[in-house]
């Protein structure tokens, strides 16, 4: 590792001092400045990978006290003949970088095919970070915790991240073309997008928070039932909305009922506990539905024909018909403007 003395220099400074004023040796040559050019420069390319212990003055980018300073130190040279140098810093102590007035705090570039940012451990290995070599321009912003055990860091979509607790899916394999549960399976967290999904052999259970399904479902099955609600001794497991979005029990435990006067197409499958007139209008329900009327009075009452066609079942009398007291009727709809209309006391 080369020297430079600034006493005898190259060129020998001392011996020239020693001289006797005009002689011609006396005065510095230019060939003698180019030798100590060299030799300063030999010096400094030799020492670049030297340790620097303490303050240290008057060198590029380092202030007074060896720290990096706005003027942006190069780690790194470009030697006489081209060649792109580095070189490695030791450091004994912690070392912070201080936010800049404006711009990045440390900006790393990357060479094609390399890493930008490799960390050691503290025995072995070595763990690289790097990017895409289009990497696009975008800040990654961290979560101000740790997390929980087994959370899983989420993007919003701007590069801000944070904490999510994970979904855990049992006996789930997912494969192209669906999504297909063989065994059981439980959904602590909220499942959504799925498309394609089947239900093989084990089921799905569903426990506490239930499901939603947002689009229409069908149900195929192979053999037997396509579903399965087991019920609660004395309550309903399952309820269906009319087409009014209103719940109603699903099941043999009990019967919708409706105080509807003039039939509407929410009282399909449902029953109606009337003392007074039911009128039962034109072009309103579609063929297989069915409605049931219930005379809750000590008096006859009258079903009114609005639809085109009310015949009384096993007869071939239509219009208008009566039930009385404490009687039972059946509407059931051949189609939009013709029903037929049987039960007890029914005339």
């Amino acid at each position: 590792m080369s020297s430079y003395n600034v006493v005898l220099g190259a060129t020998g400074f001392s011996s020239k001092d020693a001289l006797t004023a005009g002689a011609a040796l006396k005065y510095l040559q230019g060939v003698e400045l180019q030798a100590e050019f060299n030799a300063i420069s030999t010096a400094i390319n030799s020492k670049i990978d030297s340790t620097l212990i303490g303050a240290v003055s008057g060198v590029a980018g380092l202030d007074t006290n060896s720290r990096i300073s706005s003027t942006n130190m190069p780690f790194g040279y470009a030697s006489s003949l081209g060649t792109a140098l580095g070189f490695s810093i030791g450091v004994s102590g912690a070392t912070t970088l201080a936010a800049p007035t404006a711009g990045n705090t440390l900006t790393i570039g990357q060479f094609a095919g390399s890493n930008q940012l490799a960390l050691s451990g503290s025995t072995s290995g070595t763990v690289s970070v790097g990017t895409a070599a289009a990497a696009g321009t975008w800040t990654l912003t961290l979560p101000t915790t740790a997390g929980a055990a087994n959370s899983l860091l989420q993007s919003n979509g701007s590069g801000v991240t944070s904490w999510v607790t994970a979904l855990t899916l049992t006996g789930l394999t997912i494969s192209s073309g669906g999504f297909t549960v063989t065994g059981n399976s439980s959904l602590t967290g909220t499942l959504t997008g799925l498309t394609g999904v089947t239900i093989a052999s084990g089921g799905l259970a569903i426990t506490a928070g239930g499901a939603t399904v947002g689009g229409s479902t069908t149900l195929t099955p192979t053999a037997g039932r396509g579903l399965t609600v087991n019920g609660v001794s004395g309550t309903h497991s399952t309820q269906i909305a009319d087409s009014t979005a209103a719940l109603f029990d699903a099941g043999f435990l009990v019967l919708p009922t409706s105080s509807n006067t003039t039939l509407a197409l929410s009282d399909r499958g449902k029953s109606i506990q009337a003392t007074g007139t039911i009128t039962v209008p034109n072009a309103t329900f579609s063929a297989g539905d069915s409605v049931m009327v219930y005379n809750n009075s000590a008096g006859s009452i009258t079903l009114t024909a609005t639809i085109t066609t009310m015949r009384l079942a096993g007869s071939a009398t239509t219009g208008s018909r009566t039930i009385a007291q404490r009687g039972w009727a059946t509407i059931y709809f051949v189609s939009g403007t013709e029903c037929v209309v049987g039960g007890a006391g029914v005339s």
